[in-house]
């Protein structure tokens, strides 16, 4: 286990927080999925941000100094200069179904997961090319979908968080090969992950066993963080800050029994030498 640092930067607890980003050195924003709201905490002064939405969140991602944030049925572009918003694509999903991550690869091309709350695995891993009005499915037959995370512009890692599998993904010219990277126990559900391109690892958040695992290319675990909050949903590194990763967490699931009310939900900032 890696010896750590670790600060919680918020006052409240989040319901399901997610996808943390930097969008500037010292403003960390995140999602709080079923509250629908999006948050931008200042470093400095610890001042919180928020912006409230009607449709639950799925994703957050920057592009070009704006956020992409995926809806229920939409997915829309939100300005940070001024609030403005315009819509990128609909989806045309059924009840039950919800965006849940997504990222833009270095194409600008878009890529984001569909959840199904009914867990009739109707969900899966869908691609807004560029260049295309409507989004393509990529993989089916899935009931929750993390990633993707690029590695380059060809491969990408995908979490099928309810099978307890991470795919190694590669782009061809006719379609996505994939094939399995890590089976995890059946009590090891990973969520959100981030890919370090310098130092070429991955890292996967799980969501109930208070872990950040970090793995090199070939599988192999390099160590773990351990949280105090049990649902680990996502994390970023700081490219500014040595050493330095941010974790949302969520005390969604938890019963009256496990649920720790000074760490769950909770925003963290972690410092060690393996990030």
């Amino acid at each position: 286990m890696i010896q750590n640092k670790i600060i919680k930067i918020t006052k409240k607890a989040f319901f399901l927080a997610e996808s943390p980003i930097l969008v500037s050195k010292n403003n960390l924003a995140w999602i709080d999925i079923y509250e629908k709201k999006l948050l931008i905490l200042n470093l400095i002064n610890k001042k919180i941000k928020q912006k409230k939405f009607k449709q639950f969140l799925g994703f957050l991602s920057y592009y070009k100094k704006d956020l992409i944030i995926g809806l229920e049925n939409e997915i829309i572009n939100y300005s940070l200069l001024d609030g403005k918003i315009s819509n990128l694509i609909k989806i045309n999903s059924k009840k039950g179904l919800r965006t849940n991550d997504g990222s833009i690869d270095n194409h600008g091309n878009l890529w984001f997961g569909v959840l199904d709350e009914e867990k009739k695995f109707r969900g899966g891993l869908f691609c807004k090319y560029k260049s295309m009005t409507k989004a393509i499915k990529i993989f089916g037959n899935i009931n929750t979908p993390n990633g993707p995370v690029f590695i380059d512009d060809k491969d990408f890692f995908f979490n099928d968080t309810s099978r307890q599998i991470t795919y190694k993904c590669k782009i061809t010219n006719s379609f996505v090969k994939k094939k399995k990277f890590k089976i995890f126990k059946q009590n090891q559900k990973p969520d959100g992950m981030f890919f370090d391109k310098k130092k070429k690892r991955l890292w996967i958040c799980f969501f109930g066993s208070s872990l950040v695992n970090c793995y090199d290319m070939k599988g192999k675990c390099l160590g773990s963080i351990k949280l105090k909050a049990k649902n680990l949903t996502k994390c970023v590194i700081d490219k500014y800050r040595k050493n330095t990763m941010y974790i949302t967490s969520a005390y969604k699931n938890l019963t009256k029994k496990n649920y720790d009310k000074k760490f769950d939900g909770f925003i963290f900032k972690v410092k060690n030498k393996l990030i």
